[in-house]
């Protein structure tokens, strides 16, 4: 699956790991799902929306990956900056390919939108990045 893929390659980033202050991937927290339990002072969240199927064998959809860092830490505007700039970087691919035993290719994985917010009940700084992409059936 398309979400499997990306997470591998985000777990894949030293420089992302690094700005998460992780040095083994395998516990990098990099996730599908919300869990409010025991949560880290950074961590990154990855949802899929669904769209068309096209007849000519391919599907669209909207990727959104949302960066969590806690208000506690030094500088959490510029963490959070830091790490979204990385995850442009990783993904804005362009029309480049993403491929592997998990997926099937990835024609386009294209950055269409950021907005960045403030949770005052968590705490959180909040960054939300959408990517369009378009992968084969």
């Amino acid at each position: 699956m398309l979400t499997e893929t990306l997470i591998a390659n985000l777990k894949a980033d030293t420089t992302l790991l690094t700005l998460l202050d992780v040095i083994d991937p395998t516990t990098a927290p990099i996730q599908v799902t919300y869990v409010p339990i025991n949560m880290p002072n950074k961590y990154i969240i990855l949802n899929l929306t669904y769209g068309e199927s096209f007849h000519l064998g391919y599907e669209s959809g909207v990727l959104t990956i949302e960066v969590y860092v806690k208000d506690s830490i030094n500088q959490p505007v510029a963490v959070l900056k830091n790490i979204s700039e990385r995850i442009f970087q990783i993904f804005d691919m362009k029309g480049s390919q993403l491929q592997d035993s998990m997926t099937t290719k990835v024609y386009r994985l294209r950055k269409v939108g950021f907005t960045d917010m403030y949770d005052n009940v968590t705490h959180y700084y909040i960054g939300s990045i959408d990517f369009e992409y378009f992968v084969t059936r």
